[in-house]
Order: C-alpha cells, then sequence, then structure tokens
C-alpha cells in the first residue's frame, strides 16, 4: 500500500489518481472558465473561521468518507479565492494547508474586481495535492 495523506491505497489505485493529478495539473493551462476534472475553486467568506476554511480544504485534498460511507476522492488542485476582507482568510486557510504537509502553494494571484463601480482586491491561491 501507499500512503496519500491519510488514506492509504493500493499501488494501483494511488497510480491511477497520481495519473489523474498529473493530467489536472497539465491542463491548467486551460481558459480559466473551463470545468477541469480535479480541479476546485474553493470561494472564502469572513462569515467562518479560518480555521473552518483550513478544515475544509484539507478535506478536499486529502479525500473523505462522508457519513454514509461514500469516499470522496482528494483533488489535485484547489484554488482558494477571497474577496475584500476575505483576503487574510484565503491566505490562513492556504498557509495551514501547506503547513499541514497536504498541499503546495504553487501559485498567489492578486487582482482587483470591479463591483458596483469600484475595485474590491481579490486573492487567488493555487494549491496542489502533495503526491
Amino acid at each position: 500500500p501507499i500512503y496519500l495523506g491519510s488514506q492509504i491505497r493500493s499501488s494501483e489505485s494511488a497510480s491511477k489518481h497520481l495519473f489523474q493529478c498529473s493530467k489536472a495539473k497539465a491542463q491548467l493551462k486551460m481558459p480559466e472558465d473551463s470545468e477541469q476534472p480535479g480541479v476546485v475553486e474553493m470561494k472564502v467568506t469572513t462569515k467562518k473561521s479560518p480555521g473552518f476554511y483550513a478544515k475544509t480544504a484539507k478535506n478536499f485534498l486529502v479525500g473523505l468518507e462522508d457519513s454514509e460511507g461514500n469516499k470522496k476522492e482528494p483533488v489535485c488542485v484547489l484554488h482558494i479565492a477571497g474577496l475584500g476582507e476575505a483576503i487574510n482568510v484565503a491566505v490562513a486557510a492556504a498557509v495551514s494547508v501547506e503547513k499541514e504537509g497536504v498541499g503546495e502553494i504553487k501559485k498567489i494571484e492578486t487582482s482587483y474586481e470591479d463591483m458596483s463601480g469600484h475595485g474590491v482586491a481579490k486573492v487567488r491561491v493555487t494549491i496542489w495535492h502533495k503526491n
């Protein structure tokens, strides 16, 4: 068995997941609005704590089993986005995931979104699943 995150997988399952991750990461050069398998966008707000989003991001990257026993496969690439005051929440969640060794921050993008005639700061952190 191969250890990935908090799950133990068979060699066949792990190699299939690694292939899917490398394929998803290679497709990141596609337009932003296209649907990409293995890639998830997580938008954060200030309504919940950074710890909540860090735990959610970790669950996306390691996969989990829900209460009904259904397994959710880990995602290969996670984008965490925050607007305005939620920028701190997005960055804190991303740093927490990297600190725990679950993922690796590959890119941090900043921009201004036009909202009702004025600009609002935006951050988008790209995290890759650690293999």
